[in-house]
């Protein structure tokens, strides 16, 4: 009979623990980016975008966060840095959606993740993931939103938020 019980005791705890796991996903547009050589395909931040990197990182800093991503562009991995040196973590590059959300759905327990994409993948991102969204896409004028989708079983969430100073022309 004692064996009986701490089988259901571990039967039932696997199944809280598997009820419990949550994975927390905020997604944002990388932060403002310089504009005065339009040649420049791969351009750094702004001191504003620096800025917003910080308030970024402010914004979160109660959080556990455990994986960063961003595109392999200077100023998506630029915009991550305060995080990533707070937390100690590495900047995961990703080269597409689908990919990255392999990534996310093969992530075991809890986990607290930022991804960092552009005005044109991260609408896309959310919906790949499941959260529902009423636009198709930022503007080049967008840069304060942050996106938490949430998924914990088959359930998914998104609240839109803003961060840092007051820089968008998308309504959400």
């Amino acid at each position: 009979m004692k064996k009986l019980l701490v089988f259901i005791a571990i039967i039932y705890l696997g199944a809280y623990n598997l009820k419990a796991q949550e994975t927390k996903i905020w997604i944002v547009r990388h932060a403002e980016k310089a504009t005065h050589d339009p040649e420049n395909k791969d351009p750094e931040l702004t001191d504003k975008g620096l800025t917003r990197a910080w308030d970024l990182k402010n914004y979160l800093q109660k959080e556990k966060i455990n994986k960063l991503y961003a595109t392999n562009f200077f100023r998506t991995r630029q915009t991550l840095q305060p995080l990533a040196s707070t937390y100690t973590l590495d900047v995961d590059i990703y080269k597409d959606n689908d990919a990255l959300i392999k990534k996310i759905k093969a992530l075991q327990g809890n986990n607290n993740i930022v991804v960092v994409g552009h005005s044109n993948t991260v609408i896309s991102l959310i919906k790949s993931l499941g959260a529902q969204i009423n636009t198709e896409t930022l503007t080049e004028e967008d840069y304060d939103y942050i996106f938490l989708v949430t998924i914990k079983g088959d359930k998914i969430s998104l609240k839109t938020k803003h961060f840092g100073a007051k820089h968008h022309v998308t309504k959400i």
